[in-house]
């Protein structure tokens, strides 16, 4: 018997489940819970499209006044305004230099190339963050416990008394509601960089914590400190 050669024993085969993530087969399927967080959004942002005219908020009349100053100043060649020549009855104003200055920036650029008004711009870029917002919180709630809760925290960020009514249509905060849409981006790349700590995963947290603190001046700083404190527990 000690001179008999014995077999070794079969090892079991490999199965699906057995191989990383990265090498399972790719299947093409319908991804419907985006399809209904896109619908979702587009309700929600639909009136920004049908609708002429913009909410009676100081907020939104400066925010307009704003963007049509950029963009006067983009067309004769000033890149970096720092001094709002038109306010104040024509004696000016350097609120350029202590305002989060990406709303009216991106609106004047907007209002530049779309050769439209600054109403218009001003839709564009609320309607724009609706999109933002959905589409981030569900990223990041997926990624982290799948589509289920991804939809459900979509939804319960959607359609929140703040995002749905206070700052886009009663305050007309242009600035408030880029900060809330740029928040859960902050929340699903922070998310990434811990999981993986590739670097594309850090060059996306770090732009877009460069949108969220340049949307709101005093929100977006008490928003990167929600987002890395969440970031921080989990």
């Amino acid at each position: 018997m000690n001179g008999m050669n014995v077999p070794p024993p079969k090892s079991k085969p490999l199965s699906l489940e057995d191989l990383p993530q990265w090498m399972h087969p790719q299947q093409r399927r319908m991804d419907y819970a985006f399809i209904a967080v896109f619908a979702l959004c587009c309700v929600i942002a639909l009136p920004w499209l049908t609708r002429d005219g913009l909410p009676a908020s100081p907020a939104a009349e400066a925010q307009i006044a704003r963007i049509a100053e950029v963009a006067e100043n983009f067309q004769v060649g000033v890149i970096y305004p720092r001094w709002a020549s038109h306010f104040h009855y024509g004696y000016g104003s350097p609120l350029f230099n202590y305002i989060a200055p990406l709303p009216h920036y991106l609106g004047g650029l907007h209002l530049l190339l779309g050769q439209s008004s600054p109403d218009v711009s001003f839709a564009a870029l609320m309607f724009t963050s609706v999109f933002i917002a959905g589409i981030g919180m569900f990223a990041h709630v997926r990624r982290r416990w799948g589509n289920l809760a991804g939809l459900l925290a979509t939804v319960l960020y959607l359609v929140s008394p703040p995002l749905l009514l206070n700052v886009p249509y009663i305050e007309a905060d242009l600035s408030l509601m880029m900060a809330a849409a740029f928040f859960p981006c902050v929340l699903w790349a922070g998310d990434r960089v811990l999981s993986s700590g590739d670097g594309r995963d850090i060059a996306l947290l770090a732009l877009f914590t460069a949108l969220l603190l340049t949307s709101a001046t005093v929100m977006g700083v008490l928003l990167l400190i929600v987002a890395l404190l969440w970031l921080a527990w989990i």
